[in-house]
């Protein structure tokens, strides 16, 4: 799996102004999900860290997370499952943009037929006041019923362990040989 550093410099790069640099970000997290070395365990955490500290901007994150969820239901999988990692703690310390997350996260809640179960995301989502758009998305995620895994969630998972299981032998060291 990319480790702590790389995933910091991918998710940082996932929210760059240039567009040339967060396409070749947007890449990259593509084939690294395809190959099972990125995932909700590594890309949430970071995210998490990241989103408080005012440093990035979430519609830049929401733009280049759109295209990595299009891709397939087992990407839409990773982004959905990582936001929810994300968006947990106090919302008054992330970004004035931040309703683009949610937004994101509603749209890959309803395309994955799920619903947005994590408890520390939950009370994050109740704690977001007032009248604005990120208010009304978190009451709308709120909304959506807890389900069993859908089968799109269920054929993503198989996607993720047989894509893992076909590039688990070029991740490994050869044994024996010069290096």
């Amino acid at each position: 799996p990319l480790l702590e550093m790389a995933t910091l410099c991918l998710t940082v790069a996932l929210a760059a102004k240039e567009p040339g640099e967060s396409r070749l970000a947007t890449d990259v997290a593509i084939r690294a999900i395809e190959d099972g070395r990125l995932g909700t365990d590594n890309l949430g955490t970071t995210l998490r860290a990241l989103l408080p500290g005012g440093m990035i901007k979430a519609a830049r994150w929401a733009k280049t997370f759109t295209s990595v969820a299009s891709v397939s239901d087992l990407h839409a999988l990773v982004v959905q499952t990582s936001l929810r990692t994300c968006l947990q703690g106090d919302p008054s310390n992330y970004p004035r943009d931040f309703a683009k997350l949610l937004s994101l996260l509603r749209q890959l809640t309803l395309q994955l037929e799920t619903s947005v179960d994590d408890p520390n995301c939950r009370s994050a989502l109740r704690a977001i006041g007032g009248t604005g758009q990120a208010s009304k998305l978190a009451k709308q995620l709120l909304a959506i019923e807890s389900v069993p895994a859908s089968n799109k969630v269920i054929a993503a998972q198989r996607q993720a362990i047989q894509s893992r299981m076909e590039h688990r032998g070029r991740f490994q060291p050869r044994s024996g040989g010069n290096m």
